[in-house]
């Protein structure tokens, strides 16, 4: 499966706040610190496994960078949405340019910090109903897994946000 296909799949089958035991497990994974979730990765590993991860075919590279990424995803309130660029999400909530740099600029010990403070930020921010969260899925798996693809991943992110810092300036 494709990285926006599970991210996809994570929001269809963890947004869904009616379903039977979802806010338990929701609060399991917004509590877990993905670099020892501990009896959390449980939670963790069915939500990905729901999704359509084969957790077979994981490296423990991809499987840390996917527990940060649900990790995250849960404190955002699963506000994933694929029609929204990330750039907009990220302008709407006035992330600062020295913000996304040091986001860009992070190694995969720092994304641990950094994304699940913007996922609380963005988990509190009204004003932006979503956000595309596979390009930030892409970079946490990136600096984790695939180091080849780290530039792109950046560039994707810093592409999307100065189209649509400056569309917010202009207006």
């Amino acid at each position: 499966m494709k990285t926006h296909e599970i991210i996809a799949g994570l929001k269809g089958r963890m947004g869904n706040p009616d379903r039977p035991g979802q806010t338990g497990i929701n609060a399991a994974l917004r509590r877990m610190d993905p670099a020892h979730p501990g009896a959390s990765a449980t939670a963790a590993f069915r939500a990905m496994a729901d999704a359509g991860v084969d957790l077979d075919k994981l490296h423990p590279e991809q499987i840390a960078a996917w527990l940060l990424i649900v990790h995250a995803m849960a404190l955002s309130r699963w506000r994933h949405e694929a029609r929204i660029p990330v750039g907009q999400g990220l302008a709407a909530m006035h992330f600062s340019e020295n913000r996304l740099k040091q986001l860009l600029n992070a190694d995969f010990d720092t994304l641990q910090q950094l994304l699940p403070r913007l996922a609380r930020r963005f988990a509190g921010c009204t004003d932006v109903p979503g956000m595309d969260f596979t390009p930030m899925a892409r970079l946490a798996l990136a600096a984790s897994a695939w180091p080849d693809q780290l530039d792109r991943a950046r560039l994707d992110i810093a592409l999307s946000y100065t189209r649509f810092q400056n569309k917010t300036k202009t207006q």
